[in-house]
């Protein structure tokens, strides 16, 4: 994957209606690259009118997907790419062979994933002559997959970081480009992190960018060993009183945006929390826990959460 800088590259861009997506294609767009086209994921279930496996979106309707606005700012990815006059396409199927060729007419050299929620397939994937890049927020090869700040919060991780990889079969383990780590404070929401990483993301994208422009640009592998981060189950918002305090504080704000309770066995009660109010990292209880009213204060390892509990 070289380029010796004699044009601009034409970039197509693949992402979603969220903070993560938003600030590298803004990044791309200041810097004046060449995006040509900008590509987000159909929703699942079909409207009525909308199941050709790709559809242009011009800029008097609205996608099929819903809500379009971002969680941070005004401005959604959509209209972002309407406002510089870039078209947009959503895609419902993307091996499909109308997919291939509308992406192949645009005679892209690159494309960049910022948030994607289908998997590149492998005809795709060779289509851009330089590739696909991926912006990835986790120091790979650690947390690959869907939900790597989920599982960055969940183990207690108080440093994350970003990652500038090329695009290959598999899930987030092709070779690195550019990465670095970010540190997360604490009491930080999940639309906070997105958006801390994804302004990373856009610096080390155009770093990245202009080392493959100067031809400088020197590839990493990637080890085979990694860890995973698939998508949350229920069980997985289960907290231990094992935990310290402020592990548990962190995790529960940092996931606020997945609506669930977060159970925890405390004293022989199954409790149910709806959110993180503060915590104290010295305070010790004479009890496992105190209710003050609607609030608890729970004895973790080490330190005193208040959190308010679910509704029942």
């Amino acid at each position: 994957m070289r380029h010796n800088g004699s044009h601009r590259l034409r970039i197509i861009y693949f992402g979603m209606p969220c903070a993560f997506s938003l600030a590298p294609l803004q990044a791309l767009l200041a810097h004046r690259h060449e995006v040509v086209g900008v590509f987000v994921p159909a929703q699942t279930a079909p409207l009525p009118g909308h199941t050709a496996p790709i559809q242009a979106i011009i800029s008097h309707q609205q996608p099929a997907f819903l809500p379009l606005v971002s969680t941070d700012s005004s401005q959604s990815l959509v209209q972002v790419a309407w406002t510089h006059s870039l078209p947009v396409w959503e895609v419902r199927r993307l091996a499909a062979p109308q997919t291939l060729t509308t992406l192949a007419a645009l005679q892209p050299d690159l494309a960049v994933v910022a948030c994607f929620s289908r998997r590149i397939p492998a005809p795709m994937l060779t289509l851009p002559a330089l590739g696909f890049l991926n912006i990835h927020p986790s120091l790979l090869p650690a947390y690959r997959g869907a939900a790597p700040l989920f599982w960055s919060f969940r183990d207690g991780i108080a440093a994350t970081g970003v990652t500038v990889h090329r695009m290959d079969a598999g899930f987030d383990t092709g070779p690195i480009a550019l990465q670095e780590a970010i540190s997360l404070p604490d009491g930080c929401s999940g639309p906070q992190a997105d958006l801390l990483c994804s302004t990373l993301g856009g610096s080390l994208l155009l770093a990245t960018m202009e080392a493959l422009n100067a031809g400088t640009l020197e590839w990493r592998e990637q080890p085979t060993e990694g860890t995973d981060a698939p998508w949350p189950q229920a069980k997985d918002f289960v907290i231990s009183t094992s935990w310290s305090a402020q592990r548990a504080y962190n995790f529960i704000c940092g996931t606020l945006e997945w609506e669930q309770s977060y159970p925890v066995a405390v004293g022989g009660e199954q409790l149910h929390f709806q959110t993180a109010l503060a915590y104290d990292p010295h305070a010790v209880l004479d009890t496992p826990y105190v209710r003050v009213g609607h609030e608890m204060h729970i004895q973790f390892n080490p330190g005193v959460l208040r959190a308010a509990l679910a509704d029942s």
